[in-house]
């Protein structure tokens, strides 16, 4: 196999499958192989823990907490059994910290794009937003649906990047721009939270 080459994940609950470059799956692994590490030692667990978790970024933390639902498991807490994505290949260092990839993390907004994409319509976020935040919505004064292309638009942090860089085309100040798009992102964050929740059993 080699670095571009696809295979199949068993990453998000209801999903029989999820398709991902190989370097995505293999940094997958290795965070699940971390995590099982974390919970192999009661006495250790939270410093292993606190060198973990608030290490990782948000999808990483995402996909992570999706593949635990995706095994049957309700919550962070449970060793997993997996799988390497490259047969043969030696795991014996895979609970070492490694930095996440760019081309990784693009891959892993794109799975959780696709997972996000299916517990919410665009119309169900402009009802969101809305009914939570009409003034926001009203100075914003562009076609909502614009920001949901693609399915890797729905994950809320590239919700924030493109609704601040929208912002700042229409002549926004920085601050106000940012300002704008972390209230509207982290509503919708908190919204798909809960339908993460709902979906996966919790």
């Amino acid at each position: 196999m080699t670095a571009t080459s696809t295979v199949t994940v068993n990453a998000l609950p209801d999903t029989e499958g999820v398709t991902m470059c190989l370097d995505a799956a293999t940094h997958l692994y290795r965070l699940l192989a971390r995590y099982n590490w974390c919970l192999a030692c009661p006495d250790e667990f939270r410093q292993r823990w606190g060198m973990f978790w608030p290490k990782l970024r948000w999808c990483e933390r995402a996909l992570v907490r999706l593949c635990l639902a995706a095994q049957g498991y309700r919550r962070v807490g449970h060793k997993l059994r997996t799988n390497s994505p490259i047969e043969g290949m030696d795991v014996s260092e895979f609970h070492r910290p490694q930095r996440i990839p760019a081309h990784v993390e693009e891959e892993f907004n794109r799975v959780l794009g696709t997972f996000y994409a299916s517990l919410m319509t665009v119309v169900e976020i402009e009802d969101l937003w809305a009914s939570e935040f009409p003034r926001v919505v009203a100075e914003v004064g562009v076609d909502l649906r614009t920001w949901f292309l693609n399915p890797e638009d729905f994950v809320p942090w590239a919700v924030f990047g493109r609704v601040r860089r929208s912002l700042r085309a229409r002549a926004w100040s920085a601050t106000d721009a940012q300002h704008a798009a972390a209230t509207l992102a982290g509503a919708l964050h908190g919204r798909l939270y809960e339908k993460e929740r709902e979906r996966c059993g919790h």
